[in-house]
């Protein structure tokens, strides 16, 4: 019998439960975590390749290609001066508050509401971005999801995603925070992060879960698996490139591949909560039901 027997496999519409309180383990778990997944995900792309390449595009457009980010270091070093002891790099802070405000001076107002008005056209397009991109992610997940499944899957699916959006939001959110400190940390422990946190938009939208719950569940899932999931994502980024190489056209076709591939290593360890469902319409009323 299953630990998880006695727990639900989702989180009620409106419910409270957690990660403690759903199933989220499947009672048989995979010897080999991603074999074959690719190819099961190529066959599901041919079945339906007008919604996975869309789907990827836009993924693509609003998300990038999903590689990590190293922060890297550097400078020139000057010879034969004796400016660079610790004393004169201390002055360096002040210096650069100086020059900061000998520039606000010597600007006009116009200058100034012109620089203002740019930040805020950046920032806009930047929370324009961030709440696309989490409706793209949510949305293709959904879509994923039901066609890895065997359950009808089109586009018109994935507007539901709205029901998800905001922990969806504040997962991604918190996740990325923790994933930039821990690449600040010497990068090994925002990989950790990174593979931790791999399933965090599946479990939103498979278990209804709230964010700091989906991180929780995502951590859990991922626990013994990281490796693979490095492997794993290892191949999703070469397989890029290639599609990269290909006119850069390539990998709209490549991503979808790994998106479906992505959710298929999720479905594979997961028991299936198919909290998306809950949205269905119910069926029509007859006029027989209707009294």
């Amino acid at each position: 019998m299953s630990m998880f027997s006695s727990k639900p496999s989702a989180n009620p519409r409106d419910g409270t439960h957690g990660a403690d309180d759903v199933q989220l383990h499947r009672t048989d778990q995979p010897t080999h975590l991603w074999s074959g997944a690719f190819g099961e995900a190529w066959e599901l792309v041919k079945q339906k390749p007008v919604e996975t390449l869309l789907l990827s595009f836009l993924w693509l457009m609003f998300n990038g290609g999903g590689s990590f980010n190293f922060p890297s270091g550097g400078g020139s070093s000057s010879s034969g001066t004796d400016d660079t002891d610790w004393s004169s790099r201390s002055d360096y802070g002040g210096m650069f508050v100086d020059a900061v405000g000998d520039f606000v001076a010597r600007i006009s107002a116009f200058e100034m509401a012109l620089i203002g008005g740019l930040i805020a056209l950046v920032l806009t397009f930047a929370v324009i971005g961030l709440v696309l991109g989490t409706l793209v992610r949510g949305g293709a997940t959904i879509f994923w999801l039901r066609h890895v499944r065997g359950q009808d899957a089109t586009l018109g699916h994935t507007p539901r995603v709205i029901s998800f959006f905001v922990p969806l939001l504040f997962a991604t959110l918190a996740s990325t925070v923790a994933i930039f400190f821990g690449v600040l940390a010497l990068i090994i422990p925002g990989i950790v992060l990174a593979l931790g946190f791999t399933f965090v938009n599946q479990v939103v939208v498979d278990k209804n879960m709230g964010w700091f719950e989906a991180l929780r569940a995502s951590w859990r899932l991922a626990d013994g698996y990281k490796i693979d999931l490095f492997l794993f994502a290892i191949v999703c980024g070469l397989l890029n490139f290639v599609g990269l190489l290909a006119c850069c056209i390539g990998i709209v076709v490549t991503n979808a591949v790994v998106m479906g591939a992505s959710v298929i290593v999720y479905d594979r360890i997961a028991a299936p909560g198919n909290a998306y469902l809950l949205d269905e319409p119910a069926p029509p009323q007859t006029d027989a039901t209707a009294w």
